[in-house]
């Protein structure tokens, strides 16, 4: 076993050794976010400027969003972001449990996107190519279109669906 001798750097507050002499320098300094308040380890801003910047973001896809009323909506779905609802009913209702005022209900929500429980069998057979040999090619696959048609006929019976949040709709609550 060979040994090799290495290069560190120490803090000099903490004793803490780093690859980088910068790294060393910057150990225990206080972190601090652009604005001047401090941020946490791992973050190169603090809360107060996710959060801001979070609604930013969020105002920007508000204003980009296609608007649709609540009652022509056709997904079954809808969601504040973090949790999905089956419509504003139950949406309200959630927030009702925790406490929120009526007055403070939001009047809109993002819409879903339906996404329907699927193999794909394309993808999974180019996967299994891959790892063959390097002259494997499709002439090797004995009776590729007849799995191509029964998994065709296999996803179309399935009933599971996902939904995901949609940036790209948002739904007028109550109308």
């Amino acid at each position: 076993m060979e040994i090799k001798e290495i290069k560190a750097y120490q803090c000099g507050n903490c004793y803490k050794l780093h690859y980088y002499e910068h790294l060393a320098k910057e150990c225990c300094k206080p972190l601090v976010c652009d604005c001047g308040k401090p941020r946490r380890a791992g973050y190169t801003i603090c809360d107060e400027c996710i959060v801001e910047n979070d609604k930013k973001r969020d105002q920007e896809r508000y204003d980009r969003a296609r608007k649709v009323n609540e009652s022509e909506y056709k997904v079954a779905m809808l969601t504040d972001g973090s949790n999905f609802y089956h419509d504003s009913d139950e949406y309200y209702e959630e927030l009702a449990t925790n406490g929120v005022l009526e007055s403070e209900y939001p009047t809109w929500a993002w819409g879903c996107e339906e996404v329907k429980f699927a193999v794909d069998i394309e993808t999974s057979l180019e996967t299994a190519a891959a790892d063959m040999h390097d002259e494997f090619d499709d002439d090797y696959i004995v009776d590729r279109e007849e799995l191509l048609v029964l998994v065709s006929k296999w996803n179309a019976k399935q009933t599971a669906t996902s939904y995901y949040v949609d940036h790209g709709t948002v739904v007028i609550l109550g109308k």
